[in-house]
């Protein structure tokens, strides 16, 4: 991408987020490079700086398996389980499942589900996430109670499993497979774009205030779910925005 070309995305974010965030400031918009843009405001000046939060190759194919292994159990389980369902499986971050494995955690999930799911209700959903730890190891009257939560002892690399009984379906299915399985913008994606533009605000432009606009968009190479940060977050910048081209504007809040 030519640097005429960099500008004019750069612009139609600033333009998109300018017209979806009722609180921007007023003043006339000069383009700059570090930031991208200073709003020139009565005796305020107000620097924002655009990137893309960009979704890696390896967490792509993630979810790509993610679908593959969910389809592989409902092949199997829907001829197994005496009703059709709904099936969801999310696999542990930064584990490694290889084709060997795969076989293995396929047919335990499958054992699992049968135990745990074959007298479920209409309309029931079970959902079970993995303890992290081994249960069995526990008190009894402790272990009662992770159970009850819904904690189990999942097969390797799994984070949860959950099945939902549909008697007036006609088939199960993967709820998945129905579209892009999406990742949620996390506390350690934002810090892996603050730690490198956090880097370069000294040799920005001075301001009475540095944003940053991180920008998700329809591409599968940038596109999520949510954003998953809840409690405020340190930075020197002074206004962190999550721009969904899908959703529009979270505000990340931030302290020094």
């Amino acid at each position: 991408m030519s640097n005429i070309e960099k500008k004019k995305r750069e612009l139609y974010i600033l333009n998109f987020f300018k017209d979806k965030y009722v609180d921007f400031p007023s003043g006339k918009i000069e383009e700059s490079e570090r930031p991208d843009f200073i709003v020139n405001g009565e005796n305020r000046l107000i620097g924002i700086e655009i990137t893309e939060a960009i979704i890696s190759p390896t967490e792509l194919e993630k979810y790509k398996f993610q679908i593959s292994i969910t389809n592989d159990v409902l092949y199997e389980l829907k001829d197994k389980l005496p009703f059709k369902f709904d099936i969801d499986i999310i696999l542990k971050n930064n584990i490694t499942i290889s084709s060997k494995k795969k076989s293995k955690i396929i047919s335990e999930i499958i054992e699992l589900c049968l135990n745990e799911c074959s007298n479920m209700k209409d309309l029931e959903i079970f959902q079970v996430q993995d303890f992290g730890a081994n249960i069995n190891t526990l008190p009894e009257n402790y272990l009662k109670s992770i159970i009850s939560k819904g904690y189990r002892n999942l097969p390797y690399g799994i984070h949860k499993i959950s099945i939902g009984r549909c008697d007036s379906a006609k088939e199960s299915w993967n709820n998945e497979s129905y579209g892009m399985v999406l990742p949620n913008f996390t506390l350690e994606k934002l810090n892996r774009i603050l730690l490198e533009k956090e880097k370069k605000l000294m040799d920005y432009a001075p301001c009475n205030e540095h944003w940053l606009l991180i920008w998700a968009s329809r591409t599968p190479q940038s596109y999520y779910d949510k954003v998953e940060i809840s409690d405020k977050v340190e930075s020197k910048f002074d206004k962190i925005f999550f721009v969904q081209a899908s959703k529009g504007i979270v505000e990340i809040f931030t302290y020094r």
